[in-house]
């Protein structure tokens, strides 16, 4: 897969619910999906059970539906639970916006890495 102009990949880890276990992804970051994407077969081997299932609307307009979860993830050191989907092996593994928040990340796209931001309240 060739990846767009400013997207790039980041390492993130996803741990079980007891955190007795854990995987390493290479996630690609794309603040154009809202929620992060892990393949279930990832999320079932760490046990992670899926809470319900949300409908999604494609960039092809096609509605999908996937299982969602709550997942212990690290970036750089850092631990937060955030929100998952079960990808397929059709859906690419994504990093998304509400996690990137979630762990007040940003993409430095020219740098091609994930810098820390100051949380705004408002």
């Amino acid at each position: 897969m060739v990846a767009a102009v400013g997207l790039f990949n980041y390492p993130v880890r996803v741990y079980s619910p007891d955190f007795s276990r854990s995987e390493e992804l290479n996630p690609l970051v794309d603040t154009g999906s809202v929620f992060t994407w892990i393949p279930a077969t990832v999320l079932e081997r760490l046990d992670i059970v899926p809470l319900q299932e949300w409908p999604f609307q494609l960039a092809k307009r096609q509605i999908i539906t996937r299982p969602i979860a709550d997942a212990t993830l690290e970036i750089d050191g850092a631990r937060a639970v955030t929100v998952v989907i079960f990808g397929q092996p059709s859906d690419h593994v994504l990093l998304g916006a509400h996690t990137l928040e979630r762990f007040l990340l940003m993409p430095d796209l020219v740098n091609k890495r994930l810098v820390p931001v100051v949380g705004i309240v408002a």
